[in-house]
């Protein structure tokens, strides 16, 4: 579906979102078959993301980001820094809308 997608629709593909594939009991060899497949297959489409209480070993090597506060994916000390790289792309993103 997604090759589809890809090939005749204009619009973007979003990115996936997998949240804990452990969380279906899934073992060990199953979670890893289906990380490798995100990682192989659907990121050939699309960016993929994925939300896991704790890497894989077959994660190991990619862009990871690790949560350090609870409720926070953005430290204070980054505040400003992302809000001037951010705040201009919207701005111009909703230029282009109106």
């Amino acid at each position: 579906l997604l090759m589809t997608i890809k090939k005749y629709s204009t619009l973007p593909i979003l990115p996936i979102v997998i949240d804990s594939p452990k969380q279906q009991d899934l073992d060990d060899e199953l979670t890893e078959q289906l990380i490798q497949f995100c990682l192989d297959d659907l990121a050939e489409v699309s960016q993929v993301i994925i939300g896991a209480v704790k890497p894989e070993k077959n994660m190991v090597g990619y862009h990871s980001i690790n949560l350090v506060k609870k409720f926070s994916l953005l430290q204070p000390e980054a505040f400003s820094e992302v809000y001037q790289e951010v705040v201009p792309q919207f701005n111009a993103m909703f230029r282009h809308l109106n």
